[in-house]
C-alpha cells in the first residue's frame, strides 16, 4: 500500500545548463534554510547574489557536474559533483575520488526515487570514469540523509567533532 502522499510520477534527470541557475538557486535556498536552522552558529542562510555568483560559477566550471531533476518541466532537485584528484602525502596514498557536493531535493518530491536516481547517475559517472570511490560530506543532525545515503551503501570514514565555549 502507497503512503497517502505518494505520487506515481515520471521525472527526467538530465545535465543543467546556464538557464537552470535560477531554479538551481531556489533549490540551494530550501536546503540552505534547514542546514542554517539546524546549525546557526556554523551555517547562515544563502543569500540570493552570493548563491547566484556561486551557481553560474559552477555552472561554467568544466570539472563540476550539475544534473537536475524535472517533473513536468519543473525542477525539482539537482546533485552536484566533481572529481577529486589527491595528492600523495605522507600518510595518505595518491588516489581519486567523486565528491557530492550536495543534493536536494525540493521536500514535495522527496521519497520518490529522485535522490535515488541521482546517485545512480553519480554512480554511472564514476564507472565511465574508473573511479571506485564516491564520498559525500553530511551532517550528524540530518538522520534522513544519513539513512538514505546508508541505505545506498555509503559508511562513515570519517568524524568532524567540534566544542564550543557556550
Amino acid at each position: 500500500m502507497c503512503p497517502p502522499n505518494y505520487k506515481l510520477m515520471r521525472f527526467n534527470i538530465r545535465q543543467a545548463s546556464i538557464n537552470d541557475a535560477n531554479a538551481i538557486c531556489q533549490l540551494l535556498a530550501e536546503g540552505g534554510e534547514l542546514h542554517a536552522h539546524a546549525l546557526p552558529t556554523l551555517l547562515k542562510p544563502p543569500e540570493t547574489s552570493t548563491t547566484q555568483e556561486f551557481v553560474n560559477s559552477v555552472l561554467r566550471d568544466e570539472k563540476a557536474h550539475i544534473l537536475i531533476a524535472e517533473v513536468d518541466k519543473q525542477i525539482v532537485g539537482y546533485v552536484h559533483f566533481n572529481c577529486i584528484e589527491e595528492k600523495e602525502h605522507p600518510v595518505t596514498v595518491l588516489r581519486s575520488y567523486v565528491f557530492v557536493a550536495s543534493l536536494i531535493v525540493t521536500e514535495e518530491y522527496r521519497r520518490q526515487g529522485i535522490g535515488k536516481a541521482f546517485m545512480h547517475k553519480v554512480h554511472e559517472w564514476a564507472e565511465d570514469h574508473q573511479i571506485d570511490d564516491v564520498e559525500l560530506q553530511v551532517y550528524e543532525f540530518n538522520s534522513p540523509a544519513k539513512g538514505f545515503y546508508e541505505n545506498l551503501g555509503y559508511q562513515t570514514i570519517s568524524r568532524r567533532m567540534k566544542r564550543s565555549k557556550r
